[in-house]
C-alpha cells in the first residue's frame, strides 16, 4: 500500500522546497537539490581534510582559506593583487571550526538552500536551463558569503584570527527563501507569481526577528 504525505507534510515541504511539487507521492523524506548536495559535500571534503592535518598545517589550512579582517586591511593598504586578496571571501563558507558546526550550518543548508534551489529551478530538466539556474544559484551562494564576511569585516576590521563558516551565505538564502516562504498563499514553483517585496511586513518581521536573536545571542543573552 503506498502511503503518501500528509497535508501538512506535503504543504511544509513545497513552502521549503524539500519535495517537487509534482511528486508529493515522493518515496524520498527530503529530496535535495543536486548543486545543494555538491556544495554540501565541499564542505564535507574540506573538515575530512583539517581532522586529518597536524595541528601546524591545520591552521595554515584555516588562515589560507579562512577570512582574516586583518590580513584583508593589510592587503588593501599595499595594494595587493585582486584575486588572492578577494578569495577568502567565499572561501571561508566552506571551513568550519568543528562537527556541531558543520552540522548546524549542513542543516540550515539542506532547509534554506533547498527552497532557494528549487524555487531557481536548479535541477530543471533542460539541460542548458539546469546550468545557467545552478550557476545563478552559486553566483548567489557565494555574494551571500562575501556580504556576511564584508558585515564581519566593518565590526572586527583588525581581528587577527580567520573568520570561518558558511553562516553568512546561509542567512543571505534564508532572507531568499522568506522571500516566497512568508508571501500569503504562496503558489510553488518559478513560474507561479512573484517574490514578496523585501520592505512587506512578513519579510521585514522575520528579518527584525532574525537580527533581533543574533544581536541577543552576540551580547550573551
Amino acid at each position: 500500500m503506498e502511503q503518501r504525505p500528509s497535508r501538512t507534510r506535503e504543504f511544509v515541504n513545497r513552502r521549503l522546497g524539500l519535495a517537487p511539487a509534482d511528486n508529493p507521492s515522493s518515496s524520498s523524506a527530503i529530496n535535495l537539490p543536486s548543486i545543494v548536495v555538491w556544495l554540501l559535500g565541499l564542505m564535507i571534503v574540506v573538515f575530512l581534510i583539517q581532522l586529518v592535518l597536524p595541528a601546524v598545517p591545520q591552521n595554515q589550512l584555516d588562515r589560507a582559506l579562512g577570512f582574516v579582517p586583518d590580513r584583508f586591511t593589510e592587503g588593501l593598504r599595499q595594494g595587493q593583487p585582486i584575486i588572492p586578496l578577494l578569495f577568502p571571501l567565499v572561501s571561508h563558507a566552506f571551513v568550519h571550526g568543528g562537527p556541531a558546526h558543520l552540522i548546524f550550518n549542513g542543516l540550515w543548508m539542506m532547509i534554506f538552500g533547498a527552497g532557494v534551489a528549487r524555487r531557481m529551478a536548479t535541477d530543471s530538466p533542460q539541460t542548458s536551463d539546469r546550468l545557467w539556474n545552478t550557476l545563478w544559484f552559486v553566483v548567489f551562494f557565494c555574494l551571500c558569503g562575501v556580504a556576511g564576511a564584508l558585515v564581519f569585516y566593518v565590526m572586527n576590521p583588525s581581528l587577527p584570527f580567520p573568520l570561518v563558516g558558511a553562516s553568512g551565505a546561509i542567512s543571505g538564502l534564508m532572507g531568499g527563501a522568506m522571500r516566497f516562504v512568508m508571501r500569503r498563499l504562496a503558489p510553488w514553483g518559478v513560474v507561479h507569481g512573484g517574490l514578496a517585496p523585501i520592505t512587506s511586513r512578513p519579510v521585514a518581521v522575520v528579518t527584525a526577528l532574525y537580527i533581533g536573536t543574533n544581536l541577543m545571542t552576540a551580547l550573551g543573552l
